[in-house]
């Protein structure tokens, strides 16, 4: 049998948006079919996109409903500050860092900003990179992998800053990143 499509299961009241004159969608039908599509289909390319953990959701809409700008002096904006600083302080104790947690937008603007405001320049980089760094990296040495994907330790160690991928989204090739600090910290990097 087909999966169904999701016009012919999340129900839109077309009606109803008319009469109403706002836009209305049936999410607990819509949750329905989408839980539905999860145990109907194998999604095999989660290296590209992957749905979000109920709990991730239900942060995100919290968070959504606090819209007012959280650099406002009025309550609503304090109240949205308060918040996002919240978060900072959950996210830093989560992962056991000390250092300033900063949002970005996504992957790239997080790695233009990593590396842009880094003490030393980009030295070298894994020659299987995720697209969003080479972009960063133009005539930045590569170092090659093997043929199983992973880099040499010792090459790496030896360059100073380096850019490696822990995981490749696209292997699954897992890189040694405790080996690759270790050897960067000792050449001084």
């Amino acid at each position: 049998m087909p999966a169904p499509t999701l016009a012919q299961n999340a129900h839109f009241s077309v009606g109803a948006c008319q009469r109403k004159r706002e836009r209305y969608i049936d999410t607990a039908r819509l949750k329905t079919t989408l839980d539905r599509w999860r145990l109907e289909r194998l999604y095999l390319d989660h290296a590209a996109t992957t749905p979000l953990l109920p709990v991730a959701l239900e942060a995100m809409q919290a968070g959504l409903a606090m819209w007012a700008n959280p650099s406002s002096p009025h309550q609503q904006g304090r109240a949205a500050r308060a918040a996002l600083e919240a978060a900072r302080l959950r996210i830093a104790a989560a992962l056991g860092w000390q250092g300033p947690v900063i949002f970005t937008s996504g992957a790239s603007e997080a790695l233009a900003l990593a590396i842009g405001q880094s003490v030393q320049p980009l030295k070298a980089l894994s020659a299987v990179e995720h697209d969003a760094v080479l972009r960063l990296a133009e005539g930045v040495e590569r170092i090659t992998v093997s043929a199983q994907g992973r880099v040499d330790v010792e090459a790496v160690g030896r360059k100073g800053l380096v850019a490696v991928q822990q995981v490749n989204s696209e292997t699954g090739v897992m890189q040694p990143l405790r080996r690759i600090g270790m050897a960067v910290r000792e050449a001084g990097g």
